[in-house]
């Protein structure tokens, strides 16, 4: 299982972008839309970390996930990671409407606990 998926939640207001690794979906949200281009910079809040249920393809873990606040899916597709670490992902996304290599930041020193950027990389 690997990829990503962007959802939006209209109730919210709010993407959530989750990624499949190493058996486990990782997951975070975003106030605005993710950028497109290479001179933008989003605020991410991690959200929880979760295993889908054994049979479960990623899409359906995590519709099953968002009973809460379900979301409309905006974006998804294939995702390599290049690195994960704790506080720096490096990723290329291919999807419809973003591709290319993205990078997730912790700044959690700076904004408070679970607090990333996410931007699209040269």
């Amino acid at each position: 299982m690997e990829g990503f998926i962007i959802t939006f939640c209209p109730q919210s207001k709010r993407y959530k972008l989750y990624f499949a690794n190493a058996g486990e979906v990782h997951s975070w949200y975003m106030p605005k839309e993710p950028p497109q281009e290479t001179n933008l910079r989003r605020m991410a809040r991690t959200m929880d970390r979760f295993v889908p249920a054994k049979g479960d393809d990623f899409s359906k873990a995590v519709a099953d996930h968002q009973i809460d606040d379900p979301g409309e899916v905006w974006d998804e597709g294939k995702a390599e990671m290049d690195s994960w670490k704790d506080a720096k992902i490096v990723m290329h996304l291919a999807g419809r409407k973003l591709s290319g290599k993205y990078v997730l930041l912790n700044v959690s020193e700076h904004y408070g606990e679970g607090s990333w950027l996410i931007f699209r990389a040269e």
